[in-house]
């Protein structure tokens, strides 16, 4: 029996393997914001405020922040 060939762009619901593969196309600060997010959610038991966020990437607005987060749907 042969195995089921996963699409490696496909989310966990589509039955691909791929959760914390990289996005395409991500800025420098996007990809810090990742990060931090990332970084976050592996060692606290809750998810950083966007103030919290901002302080962990060097950002002095949160708007700053949710302008990131809102251009990629975060």
């Amino acid at each position: 029996m042969v195995a089921p060939v996963l699409d490696a762009r496909a989310g966990p619901r589509a039955g691909g393997a791929a959760v914390n593969r990289r996005p395409e196309h991500l800025t420098a600060r996007e990809e810090e914001i990742l990060r931090a997010i990332r970084h976050s959610s592996r060692t606290a038991a809750k998810a950083l405020s966007v103030r919290q966020l901002g302080r962990e990437i060097g950002l002095r607005s949160p708007a700053s922040v949710a302008y990131h987060l809102a251009s990629r749907g975060w």
